[in-house]
């Protein structure tokens, strides 16, 4: 998974999923240099890829990705801090993510567990995005009991939803009461 924005214009975005296929390794520093990856998103990188002087990632038509430079302050906010830098590859393992990280992706296969041992309840809204994240209901695979207190309802919507729900009633009993006339 890519850990930061790398190309948002050719989809290596945050989040991005992906394989790993090949780590190339420099011939003079004995270091990786590139990491090669094929993306689930199949149009993220397409620019990359050809643009790539990689002969390798253009006929395999794979991502190449190079190590990112991050500077980090040691006291954020004061201009004479000293500044530390990182220099690694933007990208994570994911053989699991938080909802949190999966907000907006729609994923082919997934798996949620409700085999929950310390969790005693979710907040509001989890349940919906981690159940919605699946493109097909084959790919939704589900651990554990699903419960009704998995699925806390915000109480302002609950109160949205009779005071809709009353106006609905009472609408269509004037209605009926109108069509009598």
């Amino acid at each position: 998974m890519l850990t930061t924005n790398v190309d948002i214009s050719d989809r290596l975005i945050n989040g991005q999923l992906d394989t790993v296929i090949r780590v190339s390794v420099d011939n003079v520093s004995n270091k990786p240099s590139t990491v090669f990856v094929k993306f689930d998103d199949c149009d993220a990188g397409i620019s990359a890829i050809r643009n790539s002087s990689s002969s390798f990632a253009r006929e395999n038509n794979l991502v190449p990705i190079k190590p990112v430079l991050a500077r980090i302050k040691v006291r954020p906010g004061k201009p004479s801090s000293p500044e530390m830098q990182r220099l690694q590859f933007p990208v994570t393992l994911a053989w699991a993510c938080t909802v949190h990280k999966v907000q907006g992706l729609t994923l082919d296969n997934i798996v949620i567990s409700f085999d929950l041992k310390k969790q005693r309840y979710f907040n509001y809204g989890p349940v919906y995005v981690a159940l919605s994240r699946a493109t097909s209901l084959n790919g939704l695979h589900i651990l554990g009991k699903l419960e009704s207190k998995h699925i806390p309802a915000n109480p302002k919507v609950q109160e949205e939803y009779e005071r809709l729900r009353e106006t609905s009633s009472l609408h269509s009993h004037i209605t009926t009461a109108w069509n009598h006339f």
